[in-house]
C-alpha cells in the first residue's frame, strides 16, 4: 500500500504519500527507473507541464513562462515531489476545453482525483452551467477515491491519514487553518472556517 500506518511519525514524515491510491498507479513505473532517472523524469514532465500550460493559457512570453519556473511555489513543487505543476497544467485544460463536454468531465476528474483540493473546480462547472460535466466527473471522482478499499486502502484509513497530516503541518504552512490556529481557534474550529471559506 502506497500509505504510512496511521498514527505511526511515517504520516508526517515528509516523504509519505498523500494522495489518493489511484495517483500512485503512474508514480509506480517511476519507481521502475533508477532514481536519479525518475527524479529527472517527473521533474522534466513538471517543467513540461509548466510550459505548456502556460502557452495554452495564451502566453507568448518566455519571461513569464521563465517567472513561473523560477516561482517559489514551482522549485518547492518540484523539491517536494508535488503534482502542482500537473495541476496547473488541468486548470488551464479545464478552461480550454470548458465548452467539449466530455474532455471537461475527464479532466475534472483527473484533478479532483489527483489533488481533493481540487474540488471546487466542480463547482465552478455547475454553477457556469457545465452541470453534466460537474455530475459526471463528481460521481467518477467519489467512485474512484472510494475504490481504493478494493486494492486494500480503505478511504476511512486514507482520510485519517490525511487528518493526522494535517494536523501535523497545518499550523506551520501559509493557510487559512494556520492563519486561525495562531489566532487562537481549536484545531475543529479552524479546520470548520478552512472548509466553509
Amino acid at each position: 500500500p502506497p500509505y504510512p500506518v496511521p498514527g505511526t511519525p511515517a504520516v508526517w514524515s515528509g516523504s509519505a504519500f498523500v494522495y489518493p491510491w489511484v495517483v500512485a498507479l503512474p508514480f509506480s513505473l517511476l519507481g521502475l527507473l533508477p532514481q536519479v532517472l525518475a527524479v529527472g523524469t517527473f521533474r522534466a514532465l513538471s517543467i513540461g507541464a509548466v510550459v505548456l500550460g502556460s502557452r495554452l493559457a495564451g502566453s507568448r512570453s518566455a519571461l513569464a513562462v521563465l517567472g513561473l519556473l523560477g516561482s517559489s511555489v514551482f522549485v518547492l513543487g518540484l523539491q517536494r515531489g508535488t503534482l502542482d505543476a500537473l495541476l496547473f497544467l488541468g486548470v488551464v485544460l479545464a478552461w480550454r476545453w470548458r465548452d467539449r463536454p466530455g474532455l471537461l468531465a475527464a479532466v475534472l476528474v483527473t484533478l479532483v482525483v489527483s489533488e481533493l483540493f481540487m474540488w471546487p473546480v466542480l463547482l465552478w462547472a455547475w454553477f457556469t452551467k457545465r452541470r453534466p460535466a460537474a455530475l459526471g466527473a463528481g460521481v467518477s471522482s467519489v467512485l474512484l477515491v472510494v475504490s481504493g478499499s478494493a486494492v486494500g486502502e480503505s478511504p476511512a484509513s486514507y482520510f485519517r491519514s490525511l487528518s493526522e497530516l494535517g494536523r501535523h503541518e497545518g499550523p506551520h504552512g501559509v493557510s487559512l487553518f494556520a492563519l486561525a490556529t495562531h489566532a487562537g481557534l481549536s484545531t475543529p474550529a479552524a479546520s470548520t472556517l478552512a472548509v466553509l471559506a
